[in-house]
Formats: C-alpha cells, sequence, structure tokens
C-alpha cells in the first residue's frame, strides 16, 4: 500500500469515527445540550438505574424544584385483605384519598426505569449536571420501602423523545434512563385524589337533609328520617317519603366526580359552590367490632373470664356532606361542579345524577293520606250523608255494633282499601287556619278507625268540593294533619249507605243439603196460582206433589246451586216494611229444607218498579235481586215430554185433526194406511212421523192437576193422537182449540189420557205431527 493510500484510509476511518460518536450523541441528548466531545460509558447491555435491594415501595416523597413537596404513604391493608389491597394517601401538602394506581404508578416506573449510557462525573468533555438539568433538579423522588430502605432519583431533563437524565442521590453518575418522565408526576397534587368520595351502604343511612336555595331567597330544606324500614318527610312536611329517597342513596352511596378540576380556596366561589345551589347530609349509622384486646397486656388481658359475653358491636355515626352547584364547565352542559363541603377541591358529575339530589314535593312525598296500617282495623266508626254506622270485627267477621249483625265482609274491605289508597293531588300549603274554607267544619264524611297497637285513632275527613262547578277534587283531611285535594272518584266508597254494609248473604247452605224445595208461583195464563214441590232421592230429583212426575234434572240443579249460595245484589233496608214491598201478596214464595237441620227457610219475591225484592221469612232485611234469578224461580221443574211409549211396540198410530182422521198400522215392519190398506207407503217416513210424536215437549205445565179439563177446550179437543202398543196399552194426546188466555203465543191447552194435567203445546209442536198422505204415499 502507497503511503497516499495509508493517508486516505486514516482520515475516511477518522470520519467514521467521528460519525459514530455523533449518532451516539444525537441519540442520547436534545439538540441544545450536544456536547462537542464524550467519555461516555456505554456496554449496550441495559442496567437498572436503582438498586434490586429495595423492597415493597409504602412512601413516596416527591420534592419539586419550587419547594413544594407531595408525600404518599400506603395505608395498612384492612383485616382479611392481602398487603396489595393497602390504598395510598396524600399526607402532604394535603391529607386525602388518592388514586392507587396512579400513585403506585410513580414506583414502578422508577424502579422498572432502565439505562444503557451513563457519563461519569467530570469525565472531560462528558454531560455536565447543568446541561443535563440535574444542578437544580426539577423533581426529585424519594422512595422509602417497607424495611426502611430509600433509594432518591433526581429528575433532569429530556435527553430525548424518549429518555431523560436521571441521577441517584449519592453517586454524582449522570444516567441516561430509557423512559421519557416529562409525565411522571402530574401537574397538580390534587389531580391525584380519589375519585371516590365515599362509600356507605343505603341501608345504614338513618337522616337525609337537603337545602335547597337555587333561586330562592331563602334555602328549600327537605329533610328525612329512617322511621324502622321506612322513610318519613320531617320538613317541609310530616309525611312518609317515597322511594325517591331510596333511589338518592344508591346514587350517593359510591359517588364519583367524572374529573377533579380545582383545588385553590380563592377559587370555590367561582364555581358556583360558595354558598352552593345544593347541599346535601347524609347521616351514616354503621357497626363496626370492638377493639382487640391489646396482646401486650398479658394473657389475662386477652382472655375473657368464663361466661362473659362477648362485645357488642359499636354503633358508630358519620355525616356525608356534598355541595352541588347550579353552574357548568363551559362547552358541557352535561355536568356540574360538585365539592365535599368545607373542602376546596372542585371536580364534576354528571347533571343527570345531580338531578336526583333535587327534591321535587310531589315526588319525594307519599301522596297517600294515610300511612296507618288501615287493613289492620278492629272498628269503624262512618258517619255519611245517609247516617253513621259503627262496624266492630269480631271472630274474623266484621259485624254491626248495634245489633251484632253480620256485616259485608268484602263490603268493608272494600272501604278500608278505598281509605288505604287515598292519595292526594296536591296538598295545601300552609296551617289551617279555617275549616270551613275546605268543609271541614262540617264534613261530608267522617272515618275513625281503631287500629290495635296504635295508641290514637285515625281520623279521616271528607270536606266540600275545591271547585263546587267541576266537582272533580275535593279536600280530605288526616285528622289535624294537612288538607289535601283528592279525586271525587276516590272518595266514593267513603260515601256510601250505610246498610250497603249489610251482608248480602241470602241463603248460605251447602247444595248438598238442601232436600225439599217448594215453589208458589202465579198459575200460567193467568189461572190462580200454581205450587211445586221439589224433593231430592239421593241424586237424582222429582216431583213430589201436587203429583209425581219425574223432574228436569239439569233445571234443577241450577236452581239449588243458586239457592245454596244466593247473594242479593244489595240490602235495600235493614228492616223493611211489608206492605210497602208488598211481601204480604209475594209474586213468587220459595221454601227449601235443609236436611241436616231439619230447618225450612222462605223466601218472598216480589216484583215493584221494574226491580226484583226478597225477603226472608225469619229475617226483616229486605234485599234486592237479579232478574235472572227471578226467571229462574218462574221456570218450569217438571219433565217436558208428553208421550212415553217403546217405539219398537207400537201396532197403531190414529191422528186426529178437525174432522180428518188417519191411522196406520204397523205388522212385520212394514206401515199400511187402514182406509187404504194397498195404497204404498214410505215406510221410513212414516216411522219418521212417530218418532216426531214421541219427541213433543212442552215448555209450560198449566196444571199439574186440573178439577175440570172442560174448563181448557179439552172435554171436545180438536187434536187427538192415539199410538196403540202389542201389549193392547195405548197412550192419547188431546190438544184443545183454546189458547193461553194470558198469552196467546205461548200456545193450546193439551193433557195426555188418564192424566189430570194441562200444559202447553206451540203452534209449531202441533205442526210436527200433521198427516198429509202426498207426502206419505211411496214414490213410483
Amino acid at each position: 500500500m502507497n503511503p497516499r493510500t495509508t493517508i486516505i484510509l486514516a482520515v475516511a476511518l477518522a470520519f467514521l469515527g467521528l460519525g459514530y460518536f455523533t449518532f451516539k450523541l444525537s441519540s442520547s441528548s436534545t439538540s441544545d445540550n450536544v456536547v462537542e466531545a464524550s467519555t461516555e460509558s456505554d456496554t449496550g447491555v441495559a442496567r437498572k438505574v436503582l438498586g434490586a435491594d429495595l423492597g415493597d415501595v409504602v412512601k413516596i416523597v416527591c420534592r419539586h424544584a419550587a419547594g413544594d413537596e407531595w408525600v404518599f404513604e400506603k395505608q395498612d391493608a384492612a383485616d382479611g385483605e392481602t398487603p396489595a389491597a393497602g390504598q395510598w394517601r396524600m399526607t402532604a401538602p394535603r391529607d386525602l384519598p388518592v388514586v392507587r394506581w396512579e400513585v403506585e404508578r410513580i414506583s414502578n416506573r422508577l424502579t422498572r426505569l432502565d439505562y444503557e449510557v451513563d457519563y461519569p462525573a467530570g469525565a472531560p468533555g462528558g454531560v455536565t449536571p447543568a446541561a443535563a438539568g440535574l444542578d437544580q433538579p426539577e423533581v426529585t423522588v424519594v422512595l422509602h420501602d417497607a424495611e426502611g430502605q430509600t433509594e432518591t432519583v433526581e429528575i433532569g431533563k429530556p435527553a430525548s423523545a424518549e429518555a431523560t437524565y436521571v441521577r441517584v442521590a449519592g453517586s454524582d453518575t449522570i444516567l441516561v434512563g430509557k423512559d421519557s418522565l416529562d409525565d411522571l408526576l402530574k401537574a397538580h397534587a390534587w389531580e391525584y385524589r380519589d375519585r371516590l368520595l365515599w362509600s356507605f351502604k343505603a341501608e345504614d343511612v338513618t337522616r337525609v337533609e337537603i337545602a335547597d336555595q337555587a333561586g330562592a331567597d331563602e334555602a328549600n330544606s327537605f329533610v328525612f328520617a329512617k322511621d324502622g324500614a321506612r322513610w318519613m318527610m320531617e320538613a317541609p312536611a310530616a309525611a312518609r317519603a317515597t322511594s325517591k329517597v331510596d333511589e338518592l342513596l344508591r346514587s350517593m352511596g359510591n359517588l364519583r366526580v367524572t374529573e377533579w378540576l380545582d383545588d385553590r380556596p380563592d377559587r370555590v366561589a367561582s364555581y358556583g359552590l360558595d354558598p352552593a345551589a345544593l347541599t346535601l347530609r347524609i347521616t351514616v349509622t354503621e357497626e363496626v367490632a370492638p377493639p382487640e384486646p391489646d396482646e401486650e397486656e398479658g394473657e389475662d388481658a386477652t382472655s375473657s373470664e368464663e361466661g362473659e359475653e362477648p362485645a357488642e358491636p359499636q354503633l358508630v355515626t358519620k355525616v356525608y356532606e356534598l355541595d352541588v352547584s347550579d353552574r357548568s364547565p363551559i362547552g358541557d352542559e352535561t355536568k356540574v361542579y360538585v365539592r365535599v363541603s368545607g373542602e376546596t377541591g372542585v371536580g364534576t358529575i354528571p347533571k343527570t345524577t345531580a338531578d336526583q339530589f333535587r327534591p321535587v314535593m310531589a315526588e319525594w312525598r307519599e301522596m297517600g293520606i294515610t300511612n296507618a296500617d288501615v287493613g289492620a282495623a278492629e272498628r269503624v266508626e262512618l258517619t255519611t250523608p245517609e247516617g253513621g254506622v259503627i262496624l266492630a270485627k269480631k271472630d274474623g267477621h266484621w259485624l254491626f255494633a248495634e245489633d251484632d249483625a253480620r256485616a259485608e265482609d268484602s263490603a268493608v274491605q272494600d272501604l278500608l282499601d278505598a281509605i288505604a289508597g287515598l292519595k292526594a293531588v296536591v296538598f295545601v300549603d300552609g296551617p289551617v287556619n279555617d275549616p270551613a274554607e275546605f268543609g271541614l267544619d262540617e264534613p261530608v264524611a267522617q272515618v275513625r278507625l281503631t287500629i290495635p297497637g296504635t295508641g290514637d285513632v285515625e281520623r279521616i275527613a271528607v270536606g266540600g268540593y275545591t271547585d263546587p262547578g267541576t266537582k272533580r277534587l275535593v279536600y280530605v283531611r288526616r285528622g289535624e294533619g294537612a288538607v289535601a285535594k283528592v279525586r271525587a272518584g276516590d272518595v266514593k266508597l267513603l260515601l256510601r249507605n250505610p246498610r250497603d254494609y249489610r251482608d248480602r248473604t241470602v241463603f248460605d247452605v251447602a247444595a248438598v243439603d238442601i232436600g225439599v224445595i217448594t215453589l208458589d208461583t202465579p198459575g200460567a195464563c193467568g189461572d190462580g196460582r200454581g205450587s211445586v214441590t221439589l224433593g231430592r232421592a239421593g241424586e237424582s230429583w222429582a216431583i213430589t206433589a201436587p203429583a209425581e212426575a219425574p223432574a228436569r234434572e239439569q233445571d234443577v240443579v241450577k236452581l239449588v246451586d243458586a239457592l245454596a249460595g244466593l247473594r242479593a245484589e244489595e240490602v235495600v233496608a235493614a228492616s223493611g216494611d211489608s206492605a210497602e214491598y208488598e211481601f204480604g201478596d209475594p209474586a213468587i214464595e220459595i221454601s227449601l229444607t235443609n236436611t241436616s237441620t231439619s230447618e225450612v227457610t222462605s223466601l218472598a219475591v216480589v216484583e215493584q218498579g221494574g226491580k226484583i225484592y226478597g225477603k226472608r221469612g225469619d229475617e226483616p232485611t229486605v234485599y234486592r235481586l237479579t232478574r235472572a234469578f227471578y226467571e229462574l224461580l218462574s221456570g218450569e221443574y217438571r219433565d217436558g215430554r208428553v208421550m212415553t211409549f217403546e217405539d219398537g211396540a207400537v201396532t197403531r198410530m190414529s191422528i186426529r185433526s178437525g174432522e180428518s182422521t188417519h191411522v196406520f198400522n204397523r205388522a212385520a215392519g212394514q206401515w199400511t194406511y187402514e182406509a187404504e190398506p194397498d195404497l204404498p207407503l214410505d215406510s221410513a217416513k212414516i216411522e219418521n212421523l212417530l218418532l216426531q210424536i214421541g219427541d213433543l215437549r212442552t215448555s209450560r205445565f198449566v196444571a199439574y192437576v186440573a178439577d175440570e179439563l172442560s174448563a181448557y177446550g179439552l172435554s171436545d179437543p180438536v187434536h187427538e193422537v192415539t199410538i196403540s202398543m202389542d201389549d193392547e196399552s195405548s197412550v192419547t194426546l188431546f190438544v184443545s182449540g183454546q189458547t193461553c188466555r194470558s198469552s196467546p203465543r205461548e200456545g193450546y191447552y193439551a193433557t195426555v189420557q188418564g192424566s189430570r194435567s194441562v200444559f202447553l203445546l206451540t203452534s209449531d209442536t202441533i205442526n210436527r205431527f200433521s198427516v198429509s198422505l202426498d207426502q206419505l204415499e211411496a214414490e213410483k
């Protein structure tokens, strides 16, 4: 190699070396900290800034160049929790809880901080403390572990976008930490404050006070106190509170701020928090375990004496207060400012949450008129426009105090339910100076309830209409309390006639115990009166008087079921005048015999003014009954089948209508016409005619035992049907030409030979046995 080539190579190597050092310097310092020469140590191996001897960090002290010192200390873990569950508090410059992970982030980043490049002190051309920002460090962080050891890290200027000059206390070597520590600490100490303001259980709250002075000269105070399991409003009125109180406590129990904004005392008023628009004061009473005995006092001190009861939990009362502003951050109307009362820290919470804190009287006050256990009342004194009544409960049933007569349990319960359910549309503000102003000097109705276990009588008074013109609302007052406006329809039951509480039970007997029923009703077709007696024979019923006859089983069962638990529509009078209601001559009289007691009970029924009234023979009460029951009593209970015979035994059928008679004979299953035996007949049609006759039914009997058939035109009948059997017996039906006197449409009088009963057959029924030879003759 010639000398010139050697010189060129040497110059090239020199430039390469200078380029290398320039590159290293640019990667470990900012442009304004570039040095002309370096004696750095760079092994290319990452090493920890702090030694490995530091244990679990329990205290962090951050000292600023301006002189501020922030101190964070780890609290002892609660019983049953691991040490890691211990919380951190800031103890300087303020004493307040902090967000654990944000504090531990400081120690974690420093204990994990690595470096590869260092600058020993005094090395020629090295980075000076002034250039590194370590002659007067902006921040010095002291880490304390649980064993009392400490490590102190001085933090200087950024060495690059991802590196920072640092120095460990006690060493003059400047290290290039491989982390940008610009964001290691927050700008303000209060930014570390825990966003959780407090934590309590809603069930431990005993008192809630809310002072709402937004837009008012004086605070509108609401006070709620716990009474057992329910909340009572003490102010601005004494009343039962709604579930809104519990909703508030659920929101307050673990209240968090969205973010902390300020902690300067002189700035609190600018956020609308001094004074605040709304202040909440929550009183909590919690049970805490008694303190453990001091073990250092010896075994005798830590062990309880034999038989000694363990120490009872102690009650501790805490008060939580919150100030809420009516102002929001500029440009964000969804939040409002808050602070813990008496403190300077200002944060925000959602406005929707804050809105839950401001009471609305109509929503927070229980609008029920009474909070008494009305359903447990054992005595009711009721005064209405129709009179007064006193009801007393005995053996689970309500009775009239005046005569121990049974009251309608369901009616009294309806009254109690109506009282318990009374709700105000609105309460009248202010004291009641003049009851007459509300019609309460002479109430329209008054109720006095005696409830066991309470010292006072529950009193409810119904006054006048709030507007006599519309008559939509009435004044109601409980005792001497506030006056409420209540819907007129809600007090209707309090105005009921006292007789409406009379028991509406007419008969109360088991259906199986009814053995005999006698019905005395107006005779059909206006012919006097008729009486029929129904008797039970095992599971069946039959007519036993005035003549034995089969009964319409299904209709009788309906009648028995209706009588067994007969209840009136209403009680018309507790003591009715028989003459006034015409019970001396009832339209229908029914009696039933209880086979278990042999007791016979009667009921007189009349129709008057389009209504049906009834009165038992052994009681003075007058009932209003349903028309359906009246029609049931007026029904026909005798079996309506007219002619009984076996179709297969019939040998002859004779049908006369007026002067025309048709006779048909049956032999060997074939029918012939007696007047013209050779006339071909359609036997199927003759059989159908026989079936029609056998199926004849009447809907009404006129007389079960008629004295004179001629009175019904049956001595000279218009129609006559005779059915003869192979045993030489026969049955004959006679139909008169006379119709029912009072109602011709109901049909013609009819009877069966040998029977004294008279019944009705309609024209349609009679047409079923009319004969037309043209229709009966067989087709060619």
